[in-house]
């Protein structure tokens, strides 16, 4: 171990490794595993509160993190109990602007309301860091494209729903809590 470390410091790599190290956590700590159709909802204190005809106003300013995904059948469940977990798969919305986290890199985009709860996003840019793990279920790039591929929005029980679509075409839902 202390061989590899001092090849990396005559390499000057050193500091890169320790900040990224620093940032991440052992591969088992963003682990995601697949759920059963049962999904269960824990309320908070950030919940923002249900309505029937939710305001965009509702998600400004505030940074949802990503719960689940629904596609077809299929729902994939991001395990937030693993330590390092809760900086992964964010989105936050500002005025025209829209940023957040992948794993690990963070990005920043812009966003277009159309009629009703219609929605489109376009990420302009992003950090370019190497992960030391990517996650099982769900990799950066996947997630960046189900943003870009959205198409409306909803507010249901506290949760935020942006609906998009695999790459297969099938109706997916991101769900941010």
């Amino acid at each position: 171990m202390f061989s590899k470390i001092k090849a990396l410091a005559c390499l000057g790599l050193l500091p890169l490794v320790l900040i990224v190290s620093a940032c991440a956590s052992s591969p088992a700590a963003n682990n995601i595993a697949a759920a059963s159709n049962e999904v269960s909802r824990a309320t908070t204190n950030n919940e923002v509160s249900l309505a029937s005809n939710a305001h965009f106003a509702d998600i400004l300013s505030r940074d949802w993190s990503l719960q689940e995904i629904r596609s077809g059948s299929n729902i994939i469940r991001i395990d937030r109990t693993m330590p390092g977990t809760n900086s992964f798969f964010t989105i936050r919305f500002d005025d025209v602007r829209l940023n957040g986290t992948g794993a690990p890199n963070r990005y920043l985009g812009s966003y277009t309301r159309g009629e009703g709860s219609a929605l489109s996003i376009e990420l302009t840019a992003s950090t370019q860091m190497a992960a030391l793990f990517e996650n099982e279920y769900l990799k950066e790039h996947e997630y960046y494209s189900y943003l870009d591929r959205v198409s409306r929005w909803n507010i249901q029980n506290g949760y935020l729903e942006l609906y998009t679509s695999n790459q297969n075409g099938i109706q997916t839902v991101l769900i941010f809590l």
